[in-house]
């Protein structure tokens, strides 16, 4: 599943490759797994945006356009990217973690 996810986020910012020109980083996807489960707090100098909600998550290209798409033309001079995808206990509640540096 964690593959799959990670793929679909690559997938999901390659679509907005009009604003963003970043590579994936592991490292960032550590930061972003733990900030998603409130294990580090933000960090100065990292964009990062959360969204957390109800509904089918595996749909992450929508999640971000709805939410993100006006925050994301602020990230151009950002070199790399991670995400998170954390669900509830019962699978229908969400966050979603991105850290760009």
């Amino acid at each position: 599943m964690e593959t799959q996810i990670h793929h679909q986020m690559v997938r999901t910012f390659s679509y907005f490759s009009g604003f963003i020109a970043c590579w994936y980083d592991c490292k960032l996807e550590e930061l972003a797994r733990d900030l998603a489960k409130g294990e580090k707090d933000s960090i100065p100098g990292i964009e990062t945006f959360y969204s957390e909600g109800e509904r089918n998550t595996l749909n992450l290209r929508t999640i971000v356009s709805e939410e993100w798409k006006g925050h994301l033309q602020g990230i151009a001079n950002r070199q790399n990217f991670g995400c998170s995808l954390l669900f509830g206990k019962t699978r229908d509640r969400y966050k979603v973690v991105c850290v760009f540096v």
